[in-house]
């Protein structure tokens, strides 16, 4: 039985990206692990989502999501900043840095 043809183009498409993603990480000086890419990657499409709205979306607590922005701050692939909201909810952003390499 053939597969759909969009599927399998899809598929590599998929497995052409994933390859490029593991290319681009492994080239950097400080790089990423590949779930901290999809993390950065989660985070851009939500739009600068809080804590606990990227900790929602991916299915993690809000202190494991913390624990991962945290490192990836510090690693200058995101930003932070107050929320207008709540002095304790922070907005994370994807940095100048991210976007250069995308």
């Amino acid at each position: 039985m053939s597969q759909n043809p969009l599927h399998e183009v899809y598929s590599k498409f998929r497995v052409y990206y994933y390859r490029d993603v593991f290319r681009r990480i492994q080239s950097r000086e400080l790089s990423l692990t590949t779930t901290e890419a999809y993390c950065i990657e989660v985070i851009g499409a939500l739009g600068s989502p809080t804590i606990n709205e990227f900790a929602d979306f991916i299915g993690i607590s809000p202190p494991n999501a913390t624990y991962k922005v945290n490192s990836m701050i510090k690693k200058g692939y995101l930003t932070s900043r107050l929320h207008q909201v709540g002095l304790s909810a922070e907005i994370r952003s994807v940095s100048t840095k991210t976007r250069r390499t995308q």
